[in-house]
């Protein structure tokens, strides 16, 4: 990696040479979808890639989602174009139609010439090159792409099934078995009944759990089998039977009764000196609902066996596009993808995500890292000044090698379990990009089937509808007849052309 780092350091500074004329007029405009308070012209992230480059941007920053979502949609090829979106947020839709608009160039001509590091990462796995191609080839934005990104684990609390004197369960049944001794069991010891075994945030966190019966569902309850073929797992038996044992955690008490009713945030535990009393917790990360200092508390939940078989949804594999866009605007655009590809290095993950070795933090001789600043500096304020990697999504390649070098044993301990995780993830349909005429064929009839299935999928856990032969049927045919078919075909004609589609070179 250190060599096509310094190959692409002498590109751009081929490119700054040739086009010194641009190097204040470059304007960076994007999305930074958080409250972190960060401002681009004053983030050091910024001012030090432009001495590494030489690229100077001026920034029109977004901080509100409405807003800068109408921003995009106003975008006109005659409009004042910014040169550069970053943290562009772009679904494939809005891609496709700001390219048809004229406003968005095909990058796909340039990665390999001018983003050696991300051309190196895109060869190593083909797929990921197809994943962010539009059918035609084209390549509309940049990804991120992490090897580890999972999205919704369920974490289990180690020091609590130490307390209960349980190993780590692996079925279903077990998993019921340790929720009962969690909620039975006093784990957190503070003489109360206050644990609460399983806590979730909605029908799609609980979905999550339909591994536990074999079943992986993209967010269309759609799943393409091994011969391609799309079925919509939702109606067979193993769902019904999932949906049984959801209510039988219910009834017993072992899921949260606010899940279904309240965020996380309002539910989850900020103070660190706060009793712990959750025991299973579904998120990216533990820290959605326990404080920082429990983390060391929590392990990944690997994947339930079924029919001695594991399986988990895979949101996105290890790639997601709509990070980086360069409008027709752009009068260099070979010297912002180079100032682009260094973020596709491990110096680049380092410089985006920690900082500057020596000043942000350090390395110490046996490879781990850890950070350099006074106690009074938290860390929200070194996100803030320093680093990009919170909010919306930068381009950018994370490697998992940094991510477990970092000098924290509950890090490393959650890196390790991830990583184990992630041999048994498989995405539910291939990364297809549905065409205009697929979103609006969707568009007719997935808002009420969606409505029906997740209603009635609820009201089956909470036990407000039973779940019985009739209302089962009553629940299939409903959702046949609100167009669930038509869903799956949708997703049928995506898949067969997919797979038909000759891989980019």
């Amino acid at each position: 990696m250190m060599r096509r780092s310094s190959a692409l350091l002498i590109i751009l500074v081929m490119l700054f040479l040739s086009c010194c004329a641009m190097a204040d007029g470059l304007v960076m405009a994007g999305y930074e979808g958080s409250t972190n308070g960060r401002k681009w012209e004053n983030n050091l992230f910024f001012k030090r890639m432009e001495e590494k480059t030489g690229l100077v941007f001026t920034f029109r920053q977004f901080s509100n989602a409405d807003e800068y979502r109408a921003w995009v949609d106003g975008l006109t090829a005659g409009s004042d174009l910014p040169d550069v979106l970053f943290k562009a947020s772009l679904s494939d839709a809005q891609a496709r139609a700001l390219y048809e608009k004229g406003i968005l160039i095909d990058l796909r001509p340039y990665l390999e010439q001018y983003m050696p590091n991300l051309w190196a990462h895109l060869q190593e796995k083909p797929e990921r090159l197809k994943a962010i191609s539009t059918d035609d080839g084209a390549v509309l934005t940049l990804p991120v792409i992490d090897p580890l990104q999972v999205n919704n684990v369920y974490w289990i609390n180690e020091t609590w099934l130490k307390q209960v004197g349980m190993a780590m369960p692996m079925t279903a049944d077990e998993l019921t078995k340790v929720l009962r001794a969690f909620r039975d069991g006093d784990p957190n010891r503070n003489g109360q009944r206050d644990e609460t075994p399983l806590t979730f945030s909605s029908m799609w966190d609980l979905r999550f759990l339909q591994h536990a019966f074999g079943i992986v569902t993209n967010d269309y309850y759609q799943y393409a089998d091994d011969s391609d073929k799309v079925v919509c797992p939702l109606f067979t038996e193993e769902n019904r039977a999932w949906l049984t044992w959801m209510h039988t955690l219910w009834e017993e008490r072992l899921l949260d009764h606010s899940g279904f009713s309240s965020g996380s945030s309002m539910r989850s535990i900020t103070d660190s000196k706060a009793t712990i009393t959750y025991g299973v917790v579904c998120g990216p990360t533990p820290t959605q609902m326990i404080p920082n200092d429990a983390l060391g508390s929590y392990a990944v939940l690997q994947p339930l066996a079924y029919g001695g078989k594991q399986t988990y949804r895979s949101l996105l594999g290890d790639i997601s596009g709509g990070t980086f866009a360069i409008t027709t605007h752009c009068a260099d655009p070979e010297a912002v993808l180079a100032w682009a590809d260094y973020l596709y290095t491990e110096e680049g993950y380092y410089l985006s995500h920690v900082g500057a070795a020596g000043i942000d933090y350090e390395v110490h001789d046996n490879g781990t890292w850890s950070w350099l600043y006074e106690q009074s500096q938290s860390s929200a304020a070194i996100h803030r000044d320093t680093v990009i990697s919170d909010g919306s999504q930068a381009p950018g390649y994370v490697p998992v090698s940094a991510q477990r070098a970092f000098d924290d044993a509950a890090s490393q301990k959650m890196i390790d379990g991830l990583e184990t995780f992630i041999g048994f993830t498989r995405q539910a349909c291939p990364p297809v990009m549905l065409t205009a005429e697929e979103k609006a064929e969707l568009a007719v009839v997935w808002p009420s089937v969606s409505r029906w299935c997740e209603e009635h999928m609820t009201w089956f856990v909470t036990g407000d509808l039973a779940l019985n032969d009739e209302t089962w049927e009553a629940f299939v045919k409903g959702a046949e007849e609100l167009g669930m078919s038509k869903v799956t075909a949708v997703w049928q004609k995506a898949v067969d052309r997919y797979h038909q589609r000759e891989d980019a070179e």
